[in-house]
């Protein structure tokens, strides 16, 4: 069975499935991390360790999605369209920016296993694109499309 999304990229481990327990959406620590410009997509990254040099590093956002976890996550599925869908509330960081401005344009949504997570042991799971965006001290919101955050379809 193949699988792909909509939009965006999906990252597989194929390793991590005899290492790693079950991912499961609903219930997994899921955080969406804010990419520089300088950030290019690649298959070969596993793991948040192979990014982190890319995300952006600015007043009032710490590493890996700035501590915030995706809320009320839900997975349904689609069995017109034949596909999952992921969706979860919008995300909103506050105040980032404002010192060392940076711009981003990117995301990447990625599964921490436990609440002692690190870069080496988050595991990435999508990535997409995202309105460029700078952070000057104000308020970005992350708005998910109406149909979810991501479909995963078989083929």
């Amino acid at each position: 069975m193949v699988w792909y999304t909509t939009g965006t990229h999906l990252f597989i481990d194929g390793a991590a499935a005899n290492t790693e327990p079950p991912f499961q959406f609903s219930s997994d620590i899921v955080r969406v991390a804010l990419m520089l410009t300088t950030y290019v997509f690649a298959h070969t990254h596993l793991d948040f360790a192979d990014v982190s040099a890319s995300e952006v590093t600015v007043t009032n956002y710490t590493a890996r999605g700035n501590g915030i976890q995706l809320a009320n996550k839900v997975s349904n599925l689609d069995l017109p369209n034949t596909r999952s869908e992921w969706d979860a509330d919008d995300l909103a960081y506050n105040s980032i920016g404002n010192g060392a401005n940076q711009t981003f344009d990117q995301i990447i949504v990625l599964r921490e296993p436990d609440a002692g997570a690190t870069d080496g042991n988050s595991q990435l799971l999508a990535h997409s694109s995202a309105p460029s965006t700078l952070t000057n001290g104000g308020n970005v919101l992350l708005e998910w499309n109406v149909e979810g955050i991501l479909h995963l379809i078989t083929v």
